[in-house]
């Protein structure tokens, strides 16, 4: 007889990757949740082998396949769409989670009810902790700093690395802007009462954009010290292609919840600070060699600003997604 429901469903999202996707699997596999759980992995139109794969190796994976590229929040959907958990856990294909993860992270979401969405500590495959997994909510100096590179610069600066905490080791449980989609806890029913992923979201954007619309039906989104997996985060993507996405995400995310005049202010200081990093770069670049390939980067970046300022970016970039 098969069950109808279960304690919660772990969705993952892959969009070829099939390494990547393979050491995720086996991670939970190794060492799975003792929480009643299921695993669903949406195929986003993968090109490679990624499916047969998935149905070889781990029969036990309810496999949905896309044959177009949805975009991470549309492929999250419609993982969604097939889930029988009461909870969504929202997982990258890129990570790997330790023995314990999962159960401590359900464990705070029942102790903590009334935040609603939950998440934990995302660390680097070198040990170092990764701050994007929580985050504040956009402003429009934090829009500037992430731009212009103050933030990357200043990385433990509160005021010039507002975005991501400046200065907080992740070490205490802490109410946040928003939890990133990479390790999301959610109760299904009020995934579904909010929509879902905003599809006009290709790629990054949506966990914010989900965040902001959760937190106006009375979400507090918690993060947790105590519950951490290892998160790759795009280090197979082109720099130039995450960040065409990020900034069109980033203005999109302006447009839509800062109002008509800050928003236009925060579009300004997006484009603005990216237009400042690329001069500096192309200047810092000719004492200083090693810059070169952030110069070139930023270069390609500036040269799409027509792209990724008009509107949230709904299709691949000649056939590369970081995800």
């Amino acid at each position: 007889m098969v069950r109808l429901s279960v304690m919660f469903s772990i969705v993952i999202v892959c969009w070829n990757k099939r390494d990547a996707s393979r050491a995720c699997l086996a991670s939970l596999r190794a060492a799975p949740p003792t929480t009643d759980h299921e695993i669903i992995l949406v195929d986003n139109g993968s090109s490679d082998d990624t499916a047969a794969m998935v149905r070889e190796q781990f029969p036990h994976v309810n496999l949905v396949s896309s044959s177009t590229n949805l975009g991470f929040a549309g492929g999250a959907n419609l993982g969604a769409a097939h889930a029988r958990g009461e909870q969504l856990l929202f997982l990258n294909n890129d990570t790997k989670v330790p023995p314990g993860a999962i159960d401590a992270l359900a464990a705070f979401a029942r102790e903590r009810p009334e935040a609603r969405i939950w998440g934990g500590r995302t660390l680097r495959p070198d040990g170092r902790i990764n701050p994007t997994e929580s985050l504040a909510l956009p402003t429009l100096w934090g829009s500037f700093c992430v731009a212009s590179g103050l933030a990357a610069l200043f990385p433990g600066s509160r005021m010039l690395n507002s975005e991501s905490y400046g200065g907080w080791k992740r070490d205490t449980v802490r109410e946040v802007g928003m939890i990133a989609g990479c390790f999301m806890l959610i109760g299904r029913r009020f995934f579904k009462e909010l929509g879902g992923f905003d599809t006009r979201f290709f790629l990054y954007g949506e966990d914010v954009d989900l965040n902001i619309r959760a937190r106006e039906r009375g979400a507090r989104p918690l993060f947790t010290p105590h519950a951490s997996i290892v998160h790759a985060g795009g280090e197979s993507s082109r720099p130039e292609d995450m960040w065409t996405y990020l900034l069109s995400a980033k203005l999109e995310l302006a447009r839509r919840h800062l109002g008509p005049v800050r928003g236009r202010l925060a579009a300004a200081c997006l484009i603005r600070g990216s237009q400042l990093r690329s001069v500096v770069l192309t200047l810092a670049a000719i004492p200083i060699r090693r810059l070169a390939p952030k110069r070139d980067i930023w270069r390609v970046v500036w040269s799409r600003r027509a792209l990724w300022s008009a509107c949230a970016i709904a299709d691949p970039i000649a056939g590369h997604l970081p995800i």
